[in-house]
């Protein structure tokens, strides 16, 4: 049996998809994960270590690209002539779904990791809104990764919606924290000029409005204004310039970090996780925070 995943980025591949097809490839599957190399990806691209063909799954506000991009897969598909295609995410899956319906692929399985709609309103929120339903049309199958999303998508398109396990895409490892040390954990503190009495939280996220990043920095740049000086935020994904570009300057007590690939040891020097998203699936950042034993704190 031949089962093709596809994503829009390789982060999400290596963090979500990567262990279902390394998986499904140990117990005599043949499985590999479609997405986008970009230059400025090679980093995340070069550490899926399971079978992997370039192909982009985008859709843009360019027609001529999404057209393209879905004859591509049309004919890609024609000649892989998979079992299987396992699209994820709202927007990365329309393309791979509707390539595939129209293949006749005999499954087709949408795995919705957060439904985004319920983040907007107006017509972005009606867009999504279609696309959801769409994806839900063209799909034999449909995976969320919470009971919440599940029960959503089955009243948005009257099929049975599953969960894989409690939820979660593919969980976390059991030995995540394995090599978590202390003289590391140390060090980083130095780096941050964090010290042994100070509150540390960290906010894992991008700068934007839906991952509540505005919300997050201005509650506690209030909260250093109200003399909270042994509060600290580490923010990862964030750069000094995303916090400048909002405030106008870095708050005493907030470290930006910039982009984080392996946050294991930030978890471990923190004491909370803040987010404060407008919609979420099953964050992995709070499965991490929670196997470190970290306080959470979210929307």
């Amino acid at each position: 049996m031949k089962i093709i995943h596809t994503a829009m980025h390789p982060l999400a591949a290596n963090k979500f998809i990567e262990p279902l097809v390394k998986s499904a490839n140990e117990s005599g599957f043949s499985s590999e994960v479609w997405f986008e190399f970009r230059p400025q990806h090679k980093v995340f691209t070069d550490k899926i270590k399971v079978p992997t063909r370039d192909v982009s799954v985008d859709i843009s506000a360019n027609p001529l690209k999404v057209i393209a991009n879905f004859f591509n897969l049309f004919f890609l598909l024609k000649k892989s002539r998979p079992d299987m295609v396992h699209a994820h995410f709202t927007r990365g899956a329309l393309l791979p779904l509707l390539a595939s319906y129209l293949r006749r692929v005999p499954v087709r399985v949408y795995n919705n990791h957060g439904i985004t709609y319920l983040g907007h309103s107006g017509m972005i929120k009606h867009a999504f809104k279609w696309i959801e339903k769409i994806n839900c049309y063209l799909a034999t199958d449909i995976i969320a990764v919470t009971k919440a999303m599940a029960n959503e998508l089955n009243n948005l398109s009257g099929k049975h919606v599953q969960i894989i396990g409690v939820g979660s895409a593919c969980g976390l490892q059991e030995d995540y924290f394995a090599d978590t040390s202390g003289e590391t954990i140390q060090k980083l503190k130095k780096q941050l000029d964090i010290t042994e009495e100070d509150f540390v939280f960290i906010y894992v996220g991008r700068p934007v409005r839906r991952k509540g990043f505005q919300a997050c920095l201005r509650a506690f740049d209030q909260m250093t204004k109200d003399g909270m000086s042994k509060a600290k935020l580490i923010m990862a994904g964030i750069s000094q310039q995303d916090v400048v570009s909002e405030l106008g300057y870095v708050p005493n007590g907030v470290r930006p970090l910039g982009f984080v690939f392996d946050l294991k040891n930030y978890y471990a020097l923190s004491q909370a996780i803040i987010l404060p998203s407008h919609h979420e699936g099953f964050p992995y950042c709070l499965l991490e925070a929670a196997a470190q034993q970290n306080a959470i704190i979210a929307t």
